[in-house]
């Protein structure tokens, strides 16, 4: 399913167990997502990139 120009969602599909936590796979196409918009917790993203 496609969210907006460049954004997809899929369902994950059947799974081994905890099949009533809805999970998804984001697809990210040529998107631009400011830097101060990203979640770091794991990691940060320079300001010179």
């Amino acid at each position: 399913m496609q969210i907006m120009p460049g954004v997809r969602v899929e369902d994950m599909g059947h799974k081994m167990g905890l099949n009533g936590v809805d999970n998804a796979k984001l697809f990210f196409d040529n998107v631009r997502v400011p830097r101060e918009n990203l979640l770091n917790r794991y990691s940060e993203v320079e300001a010179d990139g």
